[in-house]
């Protein structure tokens, strides 16, 4: 018995558990206080329940995104689409299931790299087989978003290189 409650400690999501809810999360650096850290499906090492939807919703802050990495990924096997699984993880880039579909995954993968394009991020887990996998364990990151160039970081030839080229090919 103490091993099981050690192993459950150890597989706990780093987030705010909404009250009422079984598996929905907010994830934020001011809700844990960390920039990083890990997320499972329910009862993850064991396998997940039947008939159970999840959701986990990160937001980081401004000028910021979130990068996701599913370490591991054992669902029910499907359709190698993911078209027709039972057991699906769907990725939206933004704050709800609104925003785009960025990561539709199923099935059996490792190290699956997901990267918001905003400062939000929505992952939602479906169950609907009758024989559950594992399920997935993941990490994430709250990141800086890289900065575009800035005019004076942009550097364009001159025409005295242009000319040279010309002039090259014209010899020949």
């Amino acid at each position: 018995m103490k091993c099981a409650h050690h192993t459950s400690k150890i597989f706990q999501t780093d987030g705010y558990l909404i009250p009422g809810s079984k598996c929905n999360y907010e994830i934020s650096p001011e809700q844990t206080n960390r920039t990083r850290g890990k997320f499972y499906s329910p009862q993850y090492p064991s396998n997940y329940p039947r008939d159970v939807t999840c959701h986990y919703r990160f937001t980081a802050t401004p000028n910021n995104r979130v990068k996701i990495v599913f370490e591991q990924i054992r669902l029910q096997k499907g359709d190698l689409s993911c078209l027709n699984s039972p057991d699906v993880i769907l990725v939206y880039d933004g704050s709800n299931k609104s925003a785009p579909i960025i990561g539709h995954l199923c099935n059996t993968n490792t190290f699956v790299e997901i990267v918001s394009t905003g400062s939000d991020l929505f992952i939602e887990f479906h169950s609907r087989s009758h024989f559950p996998g594992q399920g997935f364990k993941a990490s994430y990151l709250f990141d800086s978003k890289p900065q575009p160039p800035g005019i004076n970081d942009i550097h364009v030839p001159s025409m005295g290189m242009y000319h040279h080229l010309i002039s090259q090919l014209l010899v020949c």
